[in-house]
């Protein structure tokens, strides 16, 4: 406290007999600033005053961080390496230090701060080694399995989850060094999260089952938040974005393994499996980098199922996805349907909805051609969404899991064992006995697939009366996503096509369930009372658009024996069958006029078949395998029709290369203003 100061008035102070100049600042102040004066000091006095405890503050927090420190490296200094021969400290020593030094881990001091992270690996390293003894006073372990320090030691190892979970936030994977702390903190997170590796508890069941139980509580508390899961699964990410993983294999594994184990931990709840689909099934090519054990993981867990379904009954996910998390989703769904086979009969149906539905959204995105705004796509083409480059290299093991969805196994199970398979058939599943497991494995799956089947054609019946459409068929279900597949991955259209009509297996059954429509006229009669009063771009026309480009793709390459002779794909007669619905079906769209002609070339339906028709009609002109030749009126016509459409048919000049601008400029000058402005081809002879 400052000295009492007493107050006197001006005219009392020039009574006082002491010097002018000593009270002459009282004659220079009014009352109201002389008490300021007073108050001002006051308040300075304690501002020095909480500035020294302050500062003694810091000063004693400053060297008792540095006495931890100081301790910490005696004692835990040389954990540099995981080398198992050393030796090791004295378990309960490192838990009283550990305490502490959490503490002023969030209070980093001076030029300690980059010290810190290194101090939280040694003492990472010596826990992990720690689990591996079997004495009482070194292994971590035996803090667990007592009563007055369990709570103590949990408290710990939480802390430190929480510590990594901060740091591990700011490390890039990039760095060799920050790889090598982050593979020791997932090392340290699957050790501690799994009792079964533990020394000092291996051969007791009963306590390495309580043991879990705790780590895997733990686990959930920290990690199992929502943002917390959101980072882990970020990171994951980033570890296979390049294509190649960016740590060591064990260490991707065992991150992906603690994320699946959350989810599983929390019963596989809803919110945290739409976290788990949303951030870590859009990691490019995340499967194909997968251990067998997770796969397998993935497997027995029904997470084919459960994707589907959460996808199914959450489609708010999906809408939340740009383009190419929509791709990586898609191919490590279609990579997921590849491996278990069993579910993909039985959920068919949501699979092809979801699958479908992240085509359509992709090809949302796709531009028809280059412009301004449009990014080159090597999937796409162009492509409205400009391409990560951190995951550019990543898009060959993308498309590799893509080519699951027109392998061999994919095609045979969806067209070759199900869906030709009528419900009245099903007892030829449900009757053999003497089919091996997993026949009887996909007996079970189609019975209950057409179970589902018929639920939708009674709901159809109720519902969709007014519509008179044919109850839709799973082929015409599958047959458009493999559409939507061809219209939207624009760069690997001529593999899918290949893959589709590999071994000529798939041509005769799509061919077979076209005739089956009304087998009198091979479905003409059924396709064009269909198109007769229903848009020519209903799913139900699927079948007959993917048979007419597989085919058409297939013809194109064919030589004259394999045609002719061999009769692969298609048997003379069934080309002469094929011809005559394609040629028939031609005209009589066009003679009533089921599809308006200024939109003609644009509709799948129409353009598909024409283009088969014409390839038919130009290989019989080479070498004839039509019996009537009369049939061949629709090309005829439709060429006629377009040639008067267009005004004047199409000129063909004919032009040599070494003399490309004196060729073209002599024979153009020669046309009439009308024939410049037709279709003008140009013949290039090599001299």
């Amino acid at each position: 406290m400052l000295p009492h100061i007493s107050y006197i008035s001006k005219i009392e102070a020039r009574h006082v007999s002491v010097g002018e100049h000593t009270f002459e600042f009282l004659f220079n102040l009014n009352d109201d600033c002389f008490i300021e004066t007073v108050s001002n000091g006051e308040a300075q006095a304690k501002n020095v005053i909480l500035l020294q405890a302050a500062a003694k503050g810091v000063l004693a927090r400053k060297r008792f961080a540095n006495s931890i420190r100081k301790d910490f490296d005696h004692l835990l200094g040389a954990f540099v390496n995981m080398e198992k021969e050393k030796e090791l400290a004295g378990c309960k020593d490192v838990l009283r230090l550990g305490r502490l030094f959490i503490q002023i881990f969030e209070q980093p001091c001076d030029n300690q701060a980059n010290f810190l992270s290194f101090r939280l690996c040694q003492l990472c390293r010596y826990m992990i080694l720690s689990m591996s003894s079997c004495n009482v006073h070194k292994s971590f372990a035996s803090l667990l399995l007592s009563k007055n320090y369990l709570q103590a030691a949990n408290r710990f190892i939480i802390s430190i989850y929480s510590l990594i979970i901060s740091v591990i936030h700011n490390l890039q994977v990039e760095k060799v060094s920050d790889g090598k702390m982050i593979s020791l903190f997932i090392h340290f997170l699957i050790t501690f999260s799994s009792a079964n590796s533990w020394a000092f508890v291996r051969n007791n069941a009963e306590i390495c089952c309580a043991l879990n139980q705790l780590g895997n509580k733990a686990l959930t508390t920290t990690i199992g938040e929502e943002l917390r899961y959101i980072q882990f699964s970020q990171l994951l990410n980033r570890i296979v974005s390049s294509g190649r993983l960016a740590l060591g294999a064990s260490a991707f594994n065992g991150l992906f393994n603690i994320l699946f184990r959350i989810l599983k931990n929390s019963n596989f709840d809803f919110h945290v499996f739409t976290l788990f689909v949303e951030y870590c099934l859009t990691s490019p090519a995340l499967l194909i980098h997968l251990s067998a054990a997770n796969i397998n993981l993935l497997v027995e867990n029904k997470m084919f199922e459960k994707s589907i379904t959460i996808l199914t009954t959450n489609p708010v996910v999906l809408n939340n996805l740009s383009g190419n998390k929509s791709l990586f989703l898609l191919a490590n769904l279609i990579h997921l349907s590849y491996l278990d086979q069993h579910s993909l009969v039985e959920f068919l149906i949501d699979w092809a909805d979801v699958m479908n539905r992240m085509l359509t959204r992709c090809d949302r995105l796709v531009a028809k051609k280059k412009s301004n705004r449009s990014h080159w796509h090597p999937i796409f083409g162009w492509y409205s969404e400009p391409l990560d480059r951190s995951t550019e290299g990543s898009l060959s093991l993308v498309v590799r899991q893509l080519q699951y969805l027109w392998s061999k196994q994919i095609v045979t199970c969806l067209f070759g064992q199900l869906l030709h398979c009528d419900p009245e058939k099903q007892s030829l599943y449900r009757t053999s006995q003497s089919s091996a497991i997993m026949q009887n494995d996909l007996a079970t799956s189609i019975q209950k697939l057409w179970k589902k089947l018929n639920i939708i054609r009674a709901e159809a019946q109720a519902n969709d009366i007014a519509q008179q459409l044919p109850t839709l068929s799973m082929t015409a279900v599958v047959c458009q996503l493999y559409q939507n597949a061809l219209f939207t991955l624009n760069s690997l259209h001529t593999d899918i096509l290949s893959g589709l009509c590999r071994e000529d297996f798939l041509l005769p059954l799509l061919w077979e369930h076209i005739v089956s429509l009304s087998p009198t006229d091979n479905g003409l009669s059924h396709v064009i009372a269909l198109i007769a009063s229903h848009s020519p771009k209903i799913t139900h026309f699927a079948p007959i658009v993917l048979f007419a480009n597989c085919a058409a793709s297939v013809i194109s390459i064919l030589d004259e024996e394999e045609m002719y002779e061999e009769g692969g794909p298609f048997t003379l007669d069934q080309l002469c069958a094929i011809a005559k619905f394609c040629n028939l079906f031609c005209f009589r769209v066009i003679w009533n006029s089921y599809i308006d002609l200024q939109q003609i070339s644009s509709c799948p339906l129409f353009s598909s078949i024409y283009q088969l028709c014409m390839l038919l009609y130009n290989r019989d002109c080479r070498r004839a395998f039509s019996k009537d030749h009369k049939f061949w009126i629709a090309p005829k016509y439709i060429a006629s029709e377009k040639e008067s459409m267009e005004g004047t048919p199409s000129t063909m000049i004919t032009v040599e290369r070494n003399r490309l601008l004196a060729d073209g400029y002599r024979q153009l000058s020669l046309l009439s203003p009308t024939a410049l402005k037709a279709t003008i081809r140009v013949k290039f002879i090599n001299q």
